[in-house]
This record gives C-alpha cells, sequence and structure tokens, in this order.
C-alpha cells in the first residue's frame, strides 16, 4: 500500500468518525444564549453543543439548523428531530433567527423612515 493511501486512510478515520477520548473544539453561533468557541468531551452531538451554549433563544429556528465542517468547510441543513448529528473537531453551527423576529428587528427602522418621508413630504411638498 502506497504512504499516500495511508495518509488518506488515517485521515479519513481520524475525522469521520467522533473520537471517544479527549476533547474537540466546536463553535456555535447564532440565537443560543451563549454563543462562542466550546471545548466538548467524549462523543458530542448537536444537542449537547446547544445545551452548553446554555439552550435556543426565543427567537431560534431550531428547523433550519446549519452544520459548517471543519474539515470540509461544507455547510448542510441538520434535522435536530432525525437521527443524531455528531460534531468533529473544528465543526461550526449555526441557529439562525425565526423570520418574525428579523422583522421585528427592522419594523422601527421602516417607521422611522416612513414618519420622515411623509414629514418631508408635508414640509416640501407645499
Amino acid at each position: 500500500m502506497n504512504w499516500h493511501k495511508v495518509v488518506l486512510l488515517f485521515l479519513f478515520f481520524s475525522f469521520s468518525f467522533p473520537q471517544e477520548t479527549g476533547s474537540i473544539k466546536v463553535a456555535i453561533w447564532g440565537e443560543v444564549k451563549k454563543p462562542g468557541v466550546y471545548y466538548l468531551s467524549g462523543v458530542p452531538d448537536i444537542l449537547e453543543l446547544i445545551s452548553q451554549a446554555g439552550g435556543p433563544t426565543v427567537d431560534a429556528n431550531l428547523s433550519s439548523v446549519t452544520l459548517i465542517e471543519g474539515l470540509s468547510g461544507k455547510k448542510k441543513k441538520v434535522s435536530l428531530k432525525g437521527p443524531m448529528t455528531f460534531l468533529a473537531s473544528g465543526d461550526i453551527v449555526v441557529v439562525p433567527a425565526k423570520m418574525s423576529s428579523r422583522i421585528k428587528d427592522i419594523l422601527p427602522l421602516v417607521t422611522t423612515l416612513t414618519v420622515t418621508i411623509n414629514l418631508a413630504l408635508t414640509v416640501w411638498g407645499k
């Protein structure tokens, strides 16, 4: 067997399956109470990471969680209701906000712009 095949097999088995010992470094961003970088031991999954991060906020959209794989950089949507998704070192989990909370954040700006435009049209329109 060639040395490069051995290296590829080592990388595949080192990063494809959760490790039983040691800790891995993963990050979680978005709508969790304590976003940041975490060191988890054992065989952690996404639910464990969300729990370590203090749980989801009230604005969290748990049906659109994204996993960015640390090794390949691939993005994939994950279901929290299906089979567990295990984490590997370098993975990033993103918990997005619900659409309603995004609208709630933009609404004051839209209101201010509408009032300003209405005032300008009233003053300069005469």
